[in-house]
């Protein structure tokens, strides 16, 4: 069922809402405030910027696809 201009926007709006979202974890992460003295830290730590940067990619698609429904609708 094709989405009115309103929901794809909407869609729109949350997908960015949450690429900014992940983009913050990715940032907070990566700046060392909330380092840990341990190895198992640092593994975890970088297990979690892996997992953000995966659902950036999955919202920056989601973003992109509801954008083009707004544009075409």
């Amino acid at each position: 069922m094709m989405k009115t201009k309103e929901e794809a926007a909407k869609e729109a709006a949350t997908a960015r809402a949450n690429l900014n979202t992940w983009g913050a974890v990715i940032a907070l992460m990566e700046s060392g405030l909330l380092s840990g003295p341990s190895a198992n830290y640092y593994r975890a730590e970088q297990q979690v910027i892996r997992i953000a940067k995966a659902q950036m990619q999955r919202e920056l698609t989601r973003y992109d696809k509801a954008m083009d429904r707004v544009r075409v609708a």
